[in-house]
């Protein structure tokens, strides 16, 4: 009944968006090139528009480095492209990976965060992935937005573990249980 359920919920998610990254290669290319051409993106927001789903846009670290115009990737691809035609899909590992607070650019694109990635990380000098509520990641800060900012998904993702998948799942669906009581129940 759960695993039905969970299948219906994805593909209720899958079908509302569609999600894009830029690759590191891609974002060093349009720097190397002196701009920040997103143009495609107003390609795949009309085809996205077209069939009734969001474009929204996930990011890794390496949208954080500071291009030539003195912006980050990641503000030059939201700031270049109209609010409604790209949502943003933070990942909060990777913000804070780059040294970034998540919080802040939750704040930063609100009205415009209908996704966001969580993920922890180890505090020690690895910064590798961990389960929700193990690592350094504010993830309680990051959960307490959801009111103000209108988040409409938390996407928990586990790239890589030490530990079982199931284990790994397991750890940090019970620290959002404990965390969102309203999961509790359900």
């Amino acid at each position: 009944m759960y695993f039905i359920a969970f299948i219906s919920m994805t593909l209720m998610f899958i079908i509302r968006h569609f999600t894009t990254q830029e690759s590191e290669i891609g974002i060093r290319k349009r720097q190397e090139s002196g701009a920040m051409n997103i143009s495609n993106s107003l390609k795949l927001y009309e085809a996205c528009q077209r069939e009734g789903i969001t474009l929204c846009y996930h990011n890794h670290d390496f949208e954080l480095e500071r291009l030539n115009d003195g912006r980050m990737a990641l503000e030059a691809i939201f700031d270049d492209t109209n609010p409604s035609h790209v949502q943003t899909e933070l990942d909060v590992y990777w913000l804070t990976k780059a040294g970034e607070i998540p919080t802040a650019w939750i704040d930063r694109y609100q009205g415009r965060t209908p996704l966001v990635h969580l993920k922890d990380m180890t505090t020690d000098d690895e910064q590798f992935f961990a389960e929700l509520g193990t690592g350094g990641v504010d993830i309680e800060a990051v959960l307490a937005k959801r009111e103000e900012t209108n988040v409409c998904w938390w996407v928990v993702e586990q790239d890589v573990s030490r530990r079982s998948p199931l284990e790994s799942i397991e750890i940090s669906i019970y620290y959002l249980k404990e965390k969102l009581p309203q999961l509790a129940n359900k």
